[in-house]
C-alpha cells in the first residue's frame, strides 16, 4: 500500500542500478545516505509534536524511490542485511486530500524526469580528459596560408561546456571566441573516443553506439594512463587532432556518395575504411605523417585519392555480402 502511487514495481536485483543499491547495503551501508538520492513522498495529513518531530502521517505514499524502498526491504529479508547504519533522506510534500489525484502524478513525473547522466559524463574528470582540455586551450593550430589568425581545437571535457562558456560572454566576446574556437573544431570526448578506437583498428566497437565505444575506450585509456601518463603529451594531442581531421574528411567524402552508399551503412563504411588503411599500413611497418596533417590541417591529394578508393572497396564488399546472405 505504501507504493501504490509509485510508477514501477520492484525491478528485482537484475538492473544495474538495483545491483548497485544492494552492493552499498551489504558492503558500505554507512555510505548509503551519500550515494542514494533518497525518496520522494506525499501525505494528506501530518502530525507534529512541540519539538518539531513528525508523529503521524495520513495516507503516506512513496511516489519516487520505490526501488530504494524495495531494495532495502528485500535485502533485509533475503540477505539478512543489517540496516542499522543506513540513513535515507526523504522529501515530503503534504497535499490536501482533494488535490491528491492532480498533484501526485505530477510529482512522480517530474521527480523521475532528469537529464540522463551517461558513463562518459561520469568519466569526464579523469586526468586524461583534463589534460586534453588543458592542451586544447593552450595549443594553437599552425597558421594557414592567407589566414590572419590562428585557431584552436576546443576539447569539450564536460557535456555542454562549449555553449556554457559562451553564455558568460558579451556579443563581441562571443564572436572572438568563435573565431578562436570555430564550431567545426569542437571535439566532444565521445567523438575523440570513437576516432581513437577506429585508429586502433577496432571498427566493430566504434559502430556500436557512443556509450558502448566510450566504455571500451575508457577501460583501455585508464590502463595506458596508469602505465605511462607521459605518453599523453603535446604530440599526442596534435596527432589526435590529425586523426580527427582524417575521420571528418572520410565522413565528408562518404556523405557525397548518397547514391552509392546506403544511409544505414555510412558510419560502418567510415569506420572500416580508416581501420582497414591503418591495419594494412601497420602490417608493412608504415604510417601516415600525422605531424604534416597537423601542420597543414588538411590531407594531400594522394591520401584523398586512396581514401576514395578504399571507401568504394569497403562499400562494394558490404553490398556483396548483403546480397550473398540474402539481407536487405
Amino acid at each position: 500500500r505504501l507504493l501504490e502511487a509509485n510508477i514501477r514495481s520492484f525491478l528485482q536485483f537484475k538492473s544495474g542500478i538495483n545491483k548497485g543499491i544492494r552492493k552499498t547495503i551489504k558492503e558500505a551501508p554507512e555510505m548509503f545516505f551519500a550515494y542514494n538520492n533518497g525518496i520522494t513522498a506525499t501525505a494528506d495529513g501530518v502530525g507534529i509534536d512541540e519539538k518539531g518531530n513528525i508523529t503521524t502521517l495520513k495516507n503516506l505514499q512513496i511516489v519516487n524511490g520505490g526501488q530504494t524502498t524495495a531494495s532495502l526491504y528485500t535485502s533485509r529479508k533475503n540477505d539478512k542485511s543489517d540496516l542499522s547504519k543506513i540513513f535515507v533522506q526523504m522529501k515530503l510534500s503534504v497535499i490536501p486530500e482533494n488535490q491528491i489525484h492532480e498533484v501526485v502524478p505530477n510529482i512522480s513525473r517530474f521527480a523521475n524526469s532528469q537529464n540522463k547522466v551517461s558513463d562518459s559524463d561520469l568519466f569526464s574528470n579523469h586526468p586524461f580528459h583534463r589534460r586534453m582540455e588543458e592542451k586544447s586551450r593552450r595549443i594553437s593550430t599552425p597558421r594557414k596560408q592567407g589566414e590572419l589568425h590562428q585557431t584552436k581545437w576546443y576539447y569539450e571535457r564536460a557535456r555542454g561546456q562549449y555553449l556554457e562558456e559562451q553564455s558568460k560572454l558579451t556579443e563581441s566576446q562571443k564572436r572572438a571566441f568563435k573565431e578562436l574556437y570555430p564550431k567545426n573544431q569542437l571535439i566532444s570526448k565521445t567523438d575523440l573516443a570513437k576516432v581513437l578506437v577506429i585508429f586502433d583498428c577496432h571498427p566493430y566497437k566504434a559502430v556500436q553506439g557512443a556509450q558502448i565505444v566510450f566504455k571500451f575506450f575508457a577501460e583501455n585509456i585508464v590502463k595506458e594512463w596508469d602505465n605511462s601518463e607521459s605518453t599523453f603529451n603535446d604530440a599526442f594531442f596534435q596527432f589526435s587532432i590529425a586523426k580527427i581531421i582524417i575521420f571528418k574528411t572520410v565522413q565528408q567524402i562518404v556523405s557525397t556518395k548518397k547514391d552509392e552508399i546506403r544511409g544505414q551503412d555510412r558510419a560502418i563504411v567510415v569506420a572500416y575504411t580508416i581501420s582497414s588503411i591503418f591495419y594494412l599500413l601497420s602490417k608493412q611497418n608504415m604510417s601516415v605523417d600525422f605531424e604534416m596533417i597537423w601542420k597543414k590541417q588538411s590531407l594531400n591529394n594522394a591520401f584523398l585519392a586512396q581514401l576514395n578508393k578504399t571507401i568504394n572497396f569497403i562499400n562494394k564488399y558490404m553490398l556483396e555480402q548483403t546480397l550473398k546472405n540474402g539481407m536487405t
